[in-house]
């Protein structure tokens, strides 16, 4: 089956998704050959954090095929994370006078919506390096990303209770 301009619906498809990737998400190179990312859309604030946590397992300046080291045991503790929450909060918060109970419920509450968050940042990273294996000409093993990008929602999936709050 074709559209009317000749393409095929597949490659229609794959225009409009790629399309809606690069509208949301715009992909630097500097000269050094460093890979980063700029996200100029509105994120929700557990993303961004549960992704600022994710990053903390990725070295993307290991210079040998696939061009990133992953390790896992650099994915900040539940002391690290809280102490990043806590600042985080104390900005958010700043001026206002809370009790402990409601600073720790705070805390708990977004601690949960992080590491749900990261569960979706690997998850949305592991498709994004999808289709750049097929789009970039960037030396980089973006299959090998997307598979331990998937590997770590998987894992960190089966750890997410451990993140919530007793009731």
């Amino acid at each position: 089956m074709t559209s009317r301009k000749g393409t095929s619906c597949c490659s229609q498809s794959q225009k409009m998704l790629t399309a809606s990737c690069w509208s949301t998400l715009s992909t630097v190179v500097t000269t050094t050959g460093d890979l980063g990312t700029k996200c100029p859309r509105y994120s929700p604030r557990g993303f961004d954090i549960g992704n600022h946590f994710c990053e903390w397992v990725y070295d993307y300046t290991h210079e040998e095929w696939p061009f990133y080291k992953a390790q896992p045991a650099d994915y900040p503790t539940r002391a690290q994370q809280l102490h990043f929450i806590r600042h985080y909060l104390a900005e958010v918060k700043k001026g206002e006078t809370i009790s402990q109970e409601e600073q720790r419920k705070l805390e708990d509450d977004l601690l949960v919506e992080v590491n749900r968050y990261a569960l979706a940042s690997h998850f949305f990273w592991g498709l994004w390096s999808i289709l750049q294996a097929s789009m970039s000409t960037i030396e980089f093993g973006y299959l090998e990303y997307a598979q331990s990008r998937f590997q770590f929602y998987f894992q960190q999936k089966g750890q997410l209770t451990s993140f919530h709050p007793p009731s």
